[in-house]
């Protein structure tokens, strides 16, 4: 888990009205940096539990294919959990350019959610396509927590393919023709 920028912010205003209440003993300082130090708390707590216990397939269908045909998958996102997960975000982490794969989504208790994701290949070579990166942040935005689901696969993508039309290989029945 990882604090946000938000999280600093956060902790100079819980500092400045801690030192204000030490400063003028108003017991209303007090209290407004008890609940900041909690809901900083409940925070950190509910990106933990939104983190833990996700079962995530992955299911790449092809992995040769030519330039202009379709990059398909299916991605697969199982809540082992009693708890309902709120706001998570699943990446699929690639090298392959232009190719963007992100899905929002929310997950009742024992939820399950099944997504088929296609695009385009634009460009030949050899890429490499995962793990999927889940990203879950609280309500608040004041933490971050990033996991990766599966193993990284490799897809071929070959130059397209022109048909000629009337060309005719030669027939002389030699050996290196």
């Amino acid at each position: 888990m990882v604090p946000t920028p938000r999280f600093y912010l956060i902790i100079v205003i819980l500092i400045v009205t801690l030192v204000t209440g030490l400063a003028t003993g108003f017991g209303l300082f007090f209290r407004l940096g008890y609940i900041i130090s909690v809901v900083c708390i409940i925070s950190l707590l509910s990106v933990y539990l939104n983190a833990r216990k996700l079962e995530v397939t992955i299911d790449r269908r092809n992995h040769l294919l030519s330039v202009g045909e379709q990059i398909d998958k299916r991605i697969s996102i199982r809540n082992l959990s009693m708890i309902p997960k709120t706001l998570l975000m699943a990446t699929d982490i690639t090298t392959i350019p232009k190719y963007t794969s992100s899905y929002a989504l929310g997950l009742t208790t024992k939820g399950y959610r099944s997504w088929r994701s296609t695009d385009k290949a634009y460009h030949r070579g050899l890429f490499q396509m995962g793990p999927v990166e889940i990203s879950t942040t609280d309500l608040l935005g004041i933490y971050r927590a990033n996991t990766l689901h599966g193993s990284p696969d490799k897809i071929m993508i070959y130059p397209k393919i022109h048909d000629l039309k009337n060309f005719q290989t030669g027939n002389s029945n030699l050996t290196n023709e």
